[in-house]
């Protein structure tokens, strides 16, 4: 038997506070972005201490004009179109991978589908990266990072498989209460995510925000990769 504990929680906790965390940090990078290309007056190199809305307002007299609230709807409404064409491309062959890789685990081992999300959402993290240093004249690079992480399985893989590496390792009587524990963690990672990412934005800037969320999904996959032992050793 494998000396190295089959404790999956841990790492999969990391993977949802870097996963989850990601989520508000590419919403309001998508604003600030789109802010940035439409006035063309903020430097995406700058450490962006405050939201775009709140550069915007501050550079206007106290009274908004008409122009400035048309900019701001339009800001929100094509971060919005943005995004969801950024979820397409995600969650699509995500679902796909997901029902392949939970069947190839069953041959090939449960922690190809624990890592591989690992690898996707770093590769993701990695081209919005290039786009905070670059600008919107790299912004194709935002669908390449989102249809990696989707080819990756995403968190619809990483989910699904460390319930069945618990299922693995431990007796029938126990299941119930491990699986009740990831799902907690899945939660509680969205809370701390958001939270960090928040202090974040504002304390370090887009750049450092995404080099620290990197560096978290790089962590998770060499966890998976060296110090959680293969499940399927456990059952034979």
């Amino acid at each position: 038997k494998d000396p190295r504990p089959y404790l999956v929680e841990l790492p999969i906790f990391l993977y949802f506070l870097a996963y989850k965390g990601a989520l508000p940090l590419k919403e309001q990078f998508l604003y600030f972005l789109l802010t940035d290309e439409l006035t063309g007056g903020v430097s995406l190199q700058s450490k962006s201490e405050v939201s775009p809305s709140c550069e915007l307002y501050l550079n206007t007299s106290a009274v908004i004009n008409q122009t400035a609230m048309d900019l701001e709807t339009t800001v929100q409404e094509e971060s919005a179109a943005l995004l969801s064409m950024l979820n397409l491309v995600r969650n699509l062959p995500a679902l796909f991978t997901t029902l392949l890789v939970c069947s190839y685990t069953d041959v090939a081992g449960r922690r190809i589908g624990l890592y591989l999300p690992c690898i996707g959402g770093a590769l993701k993290t990695l081209c919005f990266l290039v786009v905070a240093y670059v600008g919107s004249d790299v912004k194709f690079l935002l669908y390449v990072g989102e249809t990696i992480e989707g080819v990756g399985g995403s968190i619809m893989t990483a989910q699904n498989i460390a319930a069945v590496y618990v299922s693995d390792v431990v007796s029938e009587e126990k299941r119930t209460f491990r699986f009740t524990i990831i799902q907690c963690l899945h939660y509680i990672g969205t809370a701390i995510g958001n939270l960090i990412v928040g202090h974040a934005i504002s304390g370090i800037g887009y750049q450092y925000s995404f080099i620290l969320l990197l560096g978290l999904y790089i962590f998770c996959a060499l966890w998976f990769v060296f110090l959680l032992p293969e499940s399927m050793k456990f059952l034979s």
